[in-house]
């Protein structure tokens, strides 16, 4: 007897420990629909990289409909179906940077940004050129781990908002 409700029990004891600890034990909730996962990256040299990320988190304001003034608020964080892809070139203080998007699966045309070092970590900031009026790009990368976090915002008929997609580089093979 003992045997047979040890061995209906076990299962259940383990998928409400699996339950409480949480999805992996390297995964901490923090607050409502938020989460901190360890990042263990690989460490840039040269200076052509390959970063991807599928994970967009972006917020601020939507028409609701076009034909009245009704406008909305809301964020979200999502794990897109296909993942965008980045190549960037980084000659002494400019990067050129291609993207393939992941929605559209098209690649886009090679954009110039300025690059500058972070003055802790000696991380990388690249800022779009560009026109007046035209949104900013920014890419951030940490050399020391591969991190990398690329942010625009837009101003349009739809909406006003601000993306950012967060990933990881490596070294261009």
């Amino acid at each position: 007897m003992t045997t047979i409700l040890q061995k209906l029990c076990l299962p259940f004891v383990i998928a409400g420990l699996v339950f409480f600890f949480g999805q992996s034990a390297c995964t901490k909730k923090i607050g409502p629909g938020t989460e901190e996962v360890d990042y263990v990256g690989v460490e840039l040299f040269g200076d052509t990289y390959t970063c991807k990320s599928n994970k967009v988190a972006s917020g601020g304001f939507w028409n609701k409909d076009m034909r009245s003034e009704r406008v909305g608020m809301k964020g979200y964080t999502n794990i897109e179906s296909e993942t965008t892809t980045w190549r960037i070139v980084i000659k002494n203080d400019l990067a050129h940077v291609t993207s393939f998007s992941g929605s559209t699966q098209t690649i886009e045309e090679p954009k110039v940004f300025q690059v500058e070092k972070t003055p802790i970590k000696n991380g990388l900031l690249l800022v779009s050129l560009r026109d007046s009026g035209v949104s900013p790009e920014i890419i951030t990368i940490d050399p020391e781990n591969g991190s990398f976090v690329y942010s625009t915002q837009h101003i349009n008929l739809f909406h006003n908002r601000a993306s950012v997609f967060y990933g990881e580089c490596y070294p261009y093979q």
